[in-house]
Order: structure tokens, then sequence, then C-alpha cells
């Protein structure tokens, strides 16, 4: 799975780096929101999987930098992304249609 089409995985209020930078910083993002969302996907479904990924996006864009040390970082950032999953997942609903998550504007 890749980022949703038209969202781009790097936040708008996010510090410029170098351009190579940047392409590795860019693929390591892709990398980790793609496992996170089949990880996702396997387990809850398509539906889920979406949902999460705007979750990591949205957790990714309230950051105030991007992550610089490699993957730690953006597993901190899929960590937070998972709490929100088992936060919506455990609010007691027999399915996903009785809770709302608001999907970006894209």
């Amino acid at each position: 799975m890749s980022v949703p089409p038209n969202v781009s995985a790097v936040p708008d209020n996010a510090e410029s780096a170098a351009p190579v930078d940047s392409a590795v910083l860019i693929a390591s993002a892709e990398r980790e929101l793609g496992a996170f969302m089949k990880v996702v996907s396997d387990t809850f479904g398509p539906k889920e999987a979406r949902l999460a990924a705007y979750d990591w996006i949205d957790e990714l864009d309230s950051r105030q930098s991007l992550p610089v040390s490699g993957t730690h970082d953006w597993r901190s950032l899929t960590a937070a992304a998972a709490s929100r999953l088992a936060r919506r997942l455990n609010a007691g609903c027999p399915d996903s249609d009785c809770y709302q998550v608001e999907e970006p504007v894209l």
C-alpha cells in the first residue's frame, strides 16, 4: 500500500532539507506508512487502513519538523497513529460507522 492519492507525506510546515536528503526522507516515510497500512489492512481491513493512514499523516502534519535520525522517529509517529487506531477500535462501537473520522480534503 502507499500514501493515498494526492496526499503528500511531507507536512506543509516542514523545514526544508537538501534535495537528496528529502528524497531519502520521503522514501523512508513512504516505507513506514506503507508497512503500517499493510498491517492494519491485513488485521482490520482496507477501510481501517485508509483511516489509519489519515491518522498517520495527521500526526506527521502536527509535528514542528520532520524526523532526522531515521526509522526511530518514523516509528514514534506510527506508534501515535496506532494509538489513535486503538482508541477508535476500543470506542465500544460494533462497527466503524458509529464514529466520525474527518478525511482530509484532497
